[in-house]
């Protein structure tokens, strides 16, 4: 093994900006981390080279323990974005300058350096200062210093940020030739999937310190296991449909099940999937080779690209089929998916803004069958999420409680189970796991806030404490009071105190839009909330889940039933 990470471990006061990542690279592997801004990798990169210390955990090279040991003596080769070359030396006195430092000879210096400039394609302009160079050919001097003193470990710190798209497809293609023919461990960070999928022999997708998933690079795109990987990786339709013994139902479309498919048994539940938009085919006609039929949808936009055309439809019934992404727009029905068109096949059928089409799927991908546990009031909430968050596990009584998600239609038959006179109830998709994320939507109502931010003390005061992102929102040109202010800054500083970042986010808009909103960009494990209106009446029917999953999406919930709301009795009913 050529790189060996255990457990490595980086805090910015009360943040982990590297989480506990665990990774192997083989001897000669190019292994590429990707991930948005702040997701962490270029702090690993940095810790791995010794220019960051680690808060916990090891670090070994080619079998080699180097946690502790400073970045010389590491055998690690570095390239940074800005280049990072002496501004007063020529290309060649840069490339030499980590062969003077360990005293090499004058004359194996010059062939050292002559040797690099002709590896990254730069012969006969060793005499230059780095102003008298572009962009790309600073870089190769950058890469060539690099491996002047045949390091072990060669990482690369987003090195084409600066550059235009030609210059960068030109280096791409001679780091990747340049590792091959000398065979060195290589972790390259970048944020450009592109990039990644040309260089990598595997990807590893990164997001809030996390090493969220890893694998080829084909693999991660087709037939990811997270929905971060899907969304991130290119574009991608998350959406949810109805899984029984016959296939998966999304719309008009069944997709029946083959051997070795992620629940290909009787079983029934929500099953959350991928559609890439290359995998969609529009139509005017009902009619498609090799595809299953979906739906009716209009096309709301048509943007030319190039060799590819942008469509995004909406879809005219979102019955047994519910879209999480992409984001949709505030009010409307949750029913917007977004396909791509070669040019051949957009010139052969052409479409507008407001056209009726067919929409068909030619493949799609199961993320995750959301199995769902019981509705659970009161104390089952606060017992059940203490188990989660302590160990990723429910509590072994919740298990003998039964399955009573409705996944089909309008029949209220089977929704929720519990006496809607209870004070809270937890609303859970998928399998008990760790809270990582929380949102906590402020109503405005101090007393009901307070309740919220006690019962997320209580569940998070012990063990490691999740993310939590406060949302606060308010009508279209409304601003927060000074009351408010006070209180949102005072509930920051309570919730810091249990060890975990805290965000606040003020946003105005719809309120439902903007909770949607913030539940898809903090990734969100669990919402803390009271019961809004519309839900309450849905949960008055049964149908508070349904209600959940159409307008949220499939993420647990913990809402609070406020004191204001008259519960309606039978004989008003």
């Amino acid at each position: 093994m050529s790189i060996q990470i255990e457990d490595a471990t980086k805090f910015y006061g009360a943040q982990a900006v590297v989480n506990r990542v665990s990774l192997e690279i083989e001897r000669g592997e190019f292994m590429v981390l990707i991930g948005p801004s702040g997701s962490g990798k270029s702090t690993l990169l940095r810790m791995i080279a010794g220019l960051t210390p680690m808060d916990a955990g090891r670090i070994s090279l080619h079998g080699r323990d180097v946690t502790d040991q400073p970045p010389q003596r590491r055998g690690v080769g570095f390239v940074f974005q800005n280049y990072a070359l002496f501004k007063h030396m020529s290309a060649a006195e840069n490339i030499s300058y980590g062969l003077r430092v360990r005293k090499v000879s004058k004359i194996e210096q010059r062939e050292r350096v002559a040797e690099l400039l002709e590896l990254v394609g730069l012969a006969g302009f060793g005499s230059r200062l780095p102003a008298q160079l572009s962009g790309g050919q600073q870089q190769r001097v950058a890469l060539a210093r690099a491996l002047a003193f045949n390091p072990d470990v060669l990482l690369l710190d987003e090195p084409f940020g600066a550059l235009d798209a030609k210059i960068r497809t030109e280096l791409r293609r001679s780091i990747k030739r340049i590792q091959r023919e000398i065979g060195i461990s290589t972790i390259f960070v970048t944020h450009d999937q592109e990039e990644a999928f040309a260089l990598a022999d595997r990807v590893g997708v990164m997001h809030d310190g996390n090493l969220v998933e890893l694998g080829p690079s084909e693999d991660l795109y087709h037939a990811p296991q997270h929905d971060f990987t899907a969304a991130f990786l290119g574009n991608a339709n998350i959406l949810v449909g109805r899984k029984d013994d016959k296939g998966i139902h999304l719309g008009e479309g069944l997709f029946r099940h083959s051997a070795g498919d992620r629940g290909a048994d009787d079983s029934e539940a929500l099953a959350k999937l991928l559609v890439r938009p290359e995998d969609i085919v529009v139509s005017k006609l009902p009619l498609a080779d090799d595809c299953h039929l979906v739906g009716e949808a209009v096309v709301e936009e048509c943007q030319f690209g190039g060799a590819v055309e942008r469509l995004r439809v909406s879809l005219k019934s979102t019955q047994s089929l519910q879209v999480i992404h992409p984001e949709q727009p505030p009010g409307g029905k949750a029913g917007h998916i977004d396909i791509h068109r070669t040019r051949p096949d957009a010139l052969k059928s052409r479409l507008s803004v407001g056209d009726s089409v067919y929409v068909f799927f030619r493949r799609i991908h199961c993320l995750e069958l959301l199995n769902p546990l019981p509705l659970m009031g009161d104390e089952q909430v606060t017992t059940f999420l203490l188990h989660c968050s302590q160990s990723g596990q429910a509590h072994p009584e919740q298990s003998s409680l039964q399955y009573s998600i409705p996944v089909t239609g309008d029949d209220p038959q089977g929704g929720d189970t519990m006496n809607i006179d209870q004070e809270k109830v937890l609303v859970w998709f998928g399998e008990p796991r760790q809270i990582e994320r929380v949102v906590l939507k402020f109503s405005g109502r101090p007393a009901d806030d307070r309740e919220l931010v006690r019962f997320a003390r209580e569940i998070f005061s012990s063990g490691r404490s999740p993310a939590i992102d406060i949302l606060f929102t308010i009508p279209p040109g409304d601003f927060l009071s000074s009351e408010q202010q006070q209180f949102i800054a005072a509930t920051r500083k309570e919730l810091q105190s249990l060890g975990g970042p805290v965000r606040s986010m003020i946003r105005s808009g719809d309120p439902i839009f903007e909770l949607r909103r913030a539940i898809y960009q903090a990734d969100a494990d669990l919402l803390i909330a009271d019961l809004p209106e519309l839900a309450y009446r849905a949960h008055a029917t049964g149908q508070l889940s349904r209600w959940v999953l159409e307008r949220l999406g499939p993420v647990a919930s913990v809402l609070f039933l406020p004191a204001e709301f008259n519960l309606p009795t039978e004989e008003a009913a």
